[in-house]
């Protein structure tokens, strides 16, 4: 079942066997390339001892560069690219960081949320323009302009589909800093969780 009204209530929002659910749901990761998702991925990996799945590096080892599975066509690429999320989306205690497009096909984010704990990791698009890289970005190789537009076309995406939002203006540690305010205050994280 798709819901597309935004991420379902998962069940460790209750305080009963709060510790438990958490240890077994994953950490999602959501927002546009160059929004340091990889990044702060390996960080919070390195603060909670959890195992990081990046999908875009799972897609790159096991069918081929991203550009050229969307040299195919972009639907091409998003098939690849929901099922890597499926099977990510089966572990438990995992940290997921997504591909910038994995909220523009639903069923991906029915996927990640059923055992996730899903962030929105939102940086200005000032410093999108500065730090994304293009020749490995397929839909941006055009026009750097473009990064503009699709930020407006997936912002209300990010938003519908996220628990929670980490601003990454900052610095990397406060990124982490808010991540980790977050699942004490909401989740009931421990050290090293």
């Amino acid at each position: 079942m798709v819901h597309v009204n935004g991420p379902k209530k998962n069940s460790f929002t209750a305080t009963t066997g709060l510790k438990q659910a958490f240890q077994s749901h994953n950490i999602v990761l959501i927002g546009m390339p160059g929004s340091g998702k990889t990044t702060l991925a390996k960080l919070l990996s390195e603060h909670m001892t959890r195992q990081v799945v990046d999908t875009d590096v799972v897609i790159t080892q096991n069918y081929g560069d991203i550009p050229s599975l969307f040299t195919v066509s972009e639907d091409h690429f998003r098939k690849i690219e929901t099922e890597v999320i499926r099977k990510a989306s089966l572990a438990q205690g995992t940290i997921i960081a997504t591909g910038g497009g994995a909220v523009t096909r639903p069923e991906n984010m029915d996927y990640l949320a059923r055992r996730g704990i899903v962030f929105f990791i939102d940086r200005p698009i000032e410093l999108l323009y500065q730090e994304v890289e293009i020749e490995d970005r397929p839909l941006l190789t055009d026009n750097r302009d473009h990064i503009l537009e699709l930020y407006n076309q997936r912002l209300p995406l990010y938003r519908q589909f996220s628990h929670h939002t980490i601003n990454n203006s900052g610095t990397k540690k406060e990124a982490v800093d808010q991540f980790v305010a977050i699942l004490k205050e909401k989740y009931g994280l421990q050290n090293n969780q």
